[in-house]
């Protein structure tokens, strides 16, 4: 996880906007981390620990030049188009989540059941409608 102090991500907030949509980030004061941004998109298991407060990104940009410490920060959905971005977590909240949700690697051969069930639920799209996909070549 990247860290940045609060005075750097004020500084240069497009730069990290851009991060953030892939990488989690956070915000340290005084050599502790305060505050975890979690990009939205991925991290479903969050839906039950949202913050209740939705701001949009541009708001949240203006605010943070405002903020004098991390203390003033809150927790937030961050919205950009009325759509999550990103989300602000307290490092105790973030903690909190992490312990509650352990990962675990499996051989395959040990796969608990829901975990096979969640897989085979799991809809994959054409090939053709993956972002990256190569255009189908057309056969005369």
């Amino acid at each position: 996880m990247k860290e940045v102090n609060l005075a750097e991500l004020k500084k240069d907030f497009d730069f990290y906007r851009e991060i953030l949509r892939i990488e989690m980030v956070s915000i340290i004061e005084n050599d502790e981390p305060q505050y975890v941004l979690v990009p939205f998109e991925g991290h479903k298991s969050l839906d039950s620990a949202l913050p209740s407060r939705s701001i949009p990104l541009s708001e949240f940009e203006k605010k943070l030049d405002s903020k004098r410490d991390t203390s003033q920060l809150e927790a937030a959905v961050l919205t950009e188009n009325n759509e999550p971005q990103i989300v602000v977590l307290t490092i105790e909240k973030y903690r909190s989540l992490r312990a509650a949700m352990p990962q675990r690697a499996f051989h395959v051969s040990e796969l608990p059941e829901d975990v096979i069930r969640a897989i085979l639920d799991e809809e994959i799209p054409d090939n053709d409608e993956w972002p990256d996909a190569e255009p189908k070549s057309r056969e005369s």
